[in-house]
């Protein structure tokens, strides 16, 4: 595929950076995209984090940053607590049993003692 014929996909995440020209205005830094939006449009849609890549919902706290930033990647308060949960949540689901059907038993009467 040649670069002339090359078009980005038309649907895609966005990875936003804030406009150097106006602060209420973020636009997408995909070399193809020509996507700008308002600061207050972006508040709970999902965009692509600048640090990790990964998708994440923006909010007001995402927004003060030049570049928005996952929960993950955020150096504030919000962020330290929000990677703690999510090591408590991993922390617990490596101890839970792998699938709940081990941890039952046939009733009886049930359908192998029928055969």
């Amino acid at each position: 595929m040649s670069l002339t014929t090359y078009s980005m996909n038309k649907y895609h995440l966005h990875q936003y950076e804030r406009s150097k020209s106006n602060e209420e205005i973020y636009r997408c830094v995909h070399p193809r995209c020509t996507h700008y939006q308002k600061k207050e449009f972006l508040i709970g849609k999902e965009a692509i984090c600048n640090l990790c890549h990964k998708a994440f919902i923006m909010d007001n706290d995402q927004l003060r940053n030049k570049k928005p930033r996952c929960p993950m990647c955020q150096d504030t308060a919000k962020g330290r607590a929000f990677r703690k949960s999510m090591e408590t949540i991993k922390g617990i689901l490596q101890e839970a049993p792998p699938t709940i059907e081990d941890d039952f038993q046939p009733l009886p009467g049930g359908e192998e003692e029928k055969n």
